[in-house]
């Protein structure tokens, strides 16, 4: 349902793409979340400056749940 869904975002505004790493380290901080955790939906969210890594495009047009945005 709709209550049960969770958005974790971060923004990086620097020279470097955003790659897996920073996906990774988003969803183990995602972890410390205690919010319905045994039941939620959750989504990550990316913007970046200098937009993403290959793979991180190709796992983000695999899965719904990832959505990348590039500032500008």
């Amino acid at each position: 349902g709709e209550n049960n869904k969770i958005v974790f975002g971060e923004c990086k505004y620097s020279k470097k793409q955003v790659g897996l790493s920073i996906l990774k380290q988003l969803q183990e901080k995602a972890k410390n979340i205690k919010w319905n955790n045994n039941n939620r939906e959750e989504y990550f969210i990316l913007f970046s400056k200098s937009g993403f890594s290959e793979e991180l495009e190709e796992l983000a047009q695999k899965e719904k749940n990832i959505i990348l945005k590039k500032l500008i």
